[in-house]
């Protein structure tokens, strides 16, 4: 069984510190949703601060964002996270 956060809105300032005390305690992933904030910044966050739990949009909206821009951000994502970021549109 697998073991998922939803960061919600978590000011930025906090996202490395719930992310190291998530990882101590065996949680397999976060998911970030495109509701008040950008989805994709706190991840970049929890990637920078984590090296084993996987990590993905719960939503971004596709509609907003040119297709080449959502590719690049996605993959810069998946890059930062060694390959740990699914993208959730």
């Amino acid at each position: 069984m697998k073991i998922d956060a939803i960061l919600g809105n978590a000011p930025l300032s906090e996202i490395p510190e719930i992310t190291r005390v998530s990882e101590a305690l065996a949680f397999d992933g976060f998911w970030s949703q495109e509701t008040d904030h950008d989805p994709f910044l706190p991840l970049a966050l929890a990637a920078e601060h984590s090296s084993r739990i996987e990590m993905g949009t719960s939503i971004a909206v596709a509609f907003s964002r040119s297709p080449m821009n959502l590719a690049y951000t996605a993959s810069d994502l998946a890059r930062q996270s060694q390959g740990r970021f699914i993208l959730g549109l």
